[in-house]
């Protein structure tokens, strides 16, 4: 009772101690294996013996596999594709076509495009011209300029705006230059703040970044805080 027990924490502590995977039976391709320190915990998994890939016809391009096993079979298509031709002579349809089977795959290519152009004076919305179809294609969303706009006149919340669209991205704070501030007027402590929101620099919170401006009288005190400076 104890040793099982103890078997079952260092399998907890340290995972468990498989024996090498077995078949279960000799015409099935089912595989266990159990712990050595627990034999009540076993893993399964199926393991296939799979022989060669076999076209079912001649015009067929329908393969199968078969296990030599169990017997069973996994089926895949695998066509003989040509190359790729143009449909008509002011069209950008292709297609190609299988030469085994009468299979056709088509699609649509444009590959002779003019230069890029906004589609709206006011949208960033880009398109070219095929051509060879002289169709419009799009081609997907190209901002001009991004530049940085405040939400609040007294904060220095924002985000970057696209000036042709006004697609905005990158939301966040983005402080003014930090300037050097007295906490109050009768005191000497001064904090590293930003001019535009009144935040303390994030940096330099601890009271070892921060900088003393004292009035020096003759006597050795501040004028201000009173403090004996030297």
């Amino acid at each position: 009772m104890f040793g099982a027990l103890w078997n079952r924490a260092k399998c907890a502590t340290l995972g468990h101690d498989f024996d090498v995977w077995a078949y279960v039976s000799s015409g099935g391709c089912t595989q266990v294996r159990y712990c050595k320190r627990n034999r009540e915990h076993l893993e399964k998994r199926t393991e296939h013996v799979w022989g060669a890939w076999e076209f079912l016809k001649p015009q067929n391009c329908e393969q199968v596999r078969t296990c030599a096993r169990d017997h069973a079979t996994e089926s895949q298509t695998v066509h003989a594709w040509g190359q790729w031709g143009y449909v008509a002579k002011d069209s950008c349809n292709q297609e190609r076509k299988c030469s085994r089977c009468p299979a056709i795959e088509s699609r649509e290519a444009h590959e002779n495009l003019g230069p890029a152009q906004y589609k709206t004076p006011g949208l960033c919305d880009v398109i070219a011209q095929c051509t060879r179809c002289e169709r419009w294609i799009q081609q997907g969303t190209q901002h001009e300029r991004y530049e940085w706009v405040y939400d609040n006149p007294q904060m220095c919340l924002g985000k970057e705006r696209c000036m042709r669209c006004g697609h905005t991205r990158n939301p966040g704070f983005k402080h003014r230059p930090y300037i050097w501030k007295r906490r109050r007027a009768d005191r000497c402590e001064m904090d590293e703040i930003c001019p535009h929101c009144g935040m303390e620099n994030p940096n330099h919170t601890y009271f070892i970044f921060r900088q003393m401006e004292h009035d020096v009288l003759p006597n050795g005190r501040c004028r201000r805080c009173g403090e004996k400076v030297r």
